[in-house]
């Protein structure tokens, strides 16, 4: 990992990978959600994803906080305590 990319989470998903990070691009941190797929020399992004600015994380978090606990999400059976 470089200094100009932070992976936050990942988490596969048969021969694919879903990666949340954050990225320092032309000067500015932004947040990225992308797919990934597995090649014989290791994991390439796929045009599959979104990249949103740094400053959109917060309200991110706190709005799929709110809907999962809203929405009775939080359980056991979906991982969430």
């Amino acid at each position: 990992m470089s200094d100009n990319c932070h992976i936050l989470w990942e988490q596969r998903h048969n021969k694919s990978l879903l990666r949340f990070s954050v990225r320092k691009y032309h000067g500015r941190w932004f947040a990225e959600l992308r797919s990934f797929y597995e090649t014989p020399d290791g994991w390439q992004h796929s045009p599959k994803g979104c990249t949103m600015p740094i400053s959109g994380i917060e309200g991110l978090g706190a709005a799929l906080m709110a809907y999962a606990k809203d929405s009775e999400l939080i359980g056991p059976e979906n991982g969430l305590k």
